[in-house]
């Protein structure tokens, strides 16, 4: 059985179990539980929170060279776990990156402040996605590109100096059907493969006088 409340000092000292008939304040008769001052948290439990693993971003861009005036550098960077690349806080001259892109996204310029001659051609530095080069102040915006694509920076030999620089970011994204066969002669002559993103004459040779 549980204690009982003691109201005398002999019984807050905890003198015996029951209460102290011989002093001179009544006890209350009340059976109060027993004291268990708080566990501290078990070192496991601690461990486990501090094992928890961290969510990781996947890395979109890789950089496959970095050249300047033909000599490895750091023309080319990547930044925020591979997500992003950049030229860096100003760029040079004679730069050449060739950079792979890993999973397919849709890529935005952060910042964007490139040489530019003969726009949209941009035939003196120039950062090339997909094909369309980007120079001047007007950067990439929401461009898509697939996986296993190329990006590709230059700089000539011209101008160059403080305030030139380039960062583009990328986040994930999906392909979706790109393509649609409108119509073929024969029906069999052009066909789309992998969700509409591919078109192909179908496999073999093709052949004469075939109209898509």
């Amino acid at each position: 059985p549980l204690p009982l409340a003691r109201d005398s000092d002999s019984c807050r000292r905890g003198k015996g179990s029951l209460c102290d008939h011989g002093s001179q304040a009544p006890c209350a008769g009340r059976r109060m539980p027993p004291h268990n001052p708080p566990s501290a948290p078990h070192p496991a439990l601690l461990l486990s929170f501090l094992a928890l693993p961290l969510a990781s971003v996947a890395q979109i861009f890789r950089i496959d060279s970095s050249t300047t005036n033909r000599v490895a550098s750091t023309a080319c960077t990547t930044t925020s776990s591979g997500t992003c690349i950049t030229s860096g806080s100003t760029y040079t001259h004679n730069e050449h990156c060739r950079i792979s892109v890993l999973s397919t996204a849709r890529l935005t310029a952060s910042s964007f402040r490139v040489e530019s001659c003969e726009a949209p051609n941009c035939r003196c530095d120039y950062l090339s996605i997909g094909g369309t080069r980007f120079c001047g102040t007007s950067g990439p915006s929401n461009a898509l590109v697939a996986a296993g694509s190329t990006i590709t920076w230059l700089s000539d030999p011209g101008t160059a100096g403080s305030g030139y620089t380039w960062t583009v970011c990328a986040t994930p994204a999906t392909l979706s059907g790109n393509f649609q066969v409108d119509s073929a002669s024969p029906s069999t002559a052009c066909q789309t493969t992998s969700s509409g993103t591919c078109i192909t004459d179908g496999s073999g040779n093709h052949a004469n006088n075939e109209r898509c």
